[in-house]
């Protein structure tokens, strides 16, 4: 009997079973963090380092304000004087141009001149062709000026009033209206009008120098 060829089939290789398989690698383990202080924030203050600047700002402030007050107290002189010079050259200019005599006088209320020679609360420019001792009529008053009283105003030689002619002149002789400050009782300077009306602004002689009249 002849004898049949056997083809030989390879046998199936089983692979292992995963649930079987070992594991050889190593678990991974997280590192460990050990707890640190909170950072400190460099931007921000300390409550020592603000007392700190506090405490110098408010020393500079405290340092400023005598030189401020200074400054203030300036201001109000030279704002007295400068309207008193513009006032005075508004008369004169008012009585070259409308060919009338123009009066600067001391006013409590813009309506009528004092009697004195004190100008602290202010003055009036009016239209005085009749050498009237008040403005005839409201319509007659250019320019009225008020002041707080922070400054003193007297007129020299018990003059109060100035008036200019058409001529631009000033009517009578020199005249002198002293400043001072009522505060601390120095003076701050003259507005002086000469005859042929021009005006000038004196300063004191000196720092400190007390004011020419009683306050």
């Amino acid at each position: 009997m002849e004898m049949g060829t056997v083809t030989a089939f390879p046998y199936p290789q089983i692979s292992e079973s995963p649930l079987a398989a070992r594991c050889t690698c190593k678990e991974a383990v997280a590192p460990s963090r050990t707890p640190t202080p909170m950072a400190r924030n460099d931007a921000a203050f300390t409550l020592v380092e603000l007392a700190t600047t506090l405490a110098v700002v408010g020393i500079t402030l405290l340092a400023a304000i005598p030189a401020f007050a200074t400054v203030m107290r300036n201001a109000q002189a030279a704002s007295a004087s400068h309207q008193l010079t513009v006032a005075l050259a508004t008369a004169r200019m008012a009585a070259i141009d409308r060919g009338h005599a123009v009066t600067v006088c001391p006013s409590n209320d813009g309506s009528h001149c004092r009697r004195d020679s004190t100008w602290d609360a202010g003055w009036i420019v009016y239209l005085d062709p009749g050498r009237d001792p008040d403005p005839a009529s409201v319509e007659r008053v250019l320019e009225h000026s008020q002041r707080d009283g922070a400054i003193s105003v007297r007129g020299s030689d018990g003059r109060r009033r100035v008036r200019y002619l058409p001529d631009g002149r000033a009517s009578g002789s020199n005249t002198t209206l002293a400043l001072c400050r009522r505060a601390d009782g120095q003076s701050v300077g003259k507005v002086v009008i000469n005859n042929a009306g021009r005006v000038r602004i004196e300063r004191p002689d000196a720092p400190g120098t007390r004011c020419p009249f009683n306050l």
